[in-house]
């Protein structure tokens, strides 16, 4: 699925609001902020955004032409993501996400 161009409540976005940190140009010496990923919880005013950003939980208003949108997996820790696709499995495959003995015609998630 295509990602749509416009910002809106729910949407992951990415912009540089982080801490800040050296220049990944050693040629320069100002600090940047580092890039975090955040959702948007929802508008503030004309061409501006709250947005809680996963790195520290905290809530943030920020202008539309400091985010980017990315996709909604961007960000998430592998552990939490395998997570929401797949219950945890006991005394079972955990590659299929199938407990032996109740394969079935149903098909199987691999992850």
């Amino acid at each position: 699925m295509a990602l749509s161009n416009r910002i809106h409540v729910g949407c992951r976005v990415i912009g540089s609001h982080g801490p800040l940190q050296s220049n990944p140009n050693a040629r320069i010496k100002r600090r940047v902020r580092q890039k975090v990923v955040g959702t948007v919880i929802r508008a503030s005013g004309t061409h501006t955004w709250d947005v809680i950003f996963d790195y520290n939980g905290e809530t943030k208003t920020c202008r539309s032409g400091s985010l980017k949108i990315v996709p909604n997996e961007t960000g998430i820790p592998l552990p939490e993501a395998s997570s929401q696709f797949s219950p945890p499995v006991e005394n079972g495959d955990t590659r299929t996400g199938v407990v032996e003995g109740s394969r079935s015609n149903s098909a199987s998630v691999s992850i």
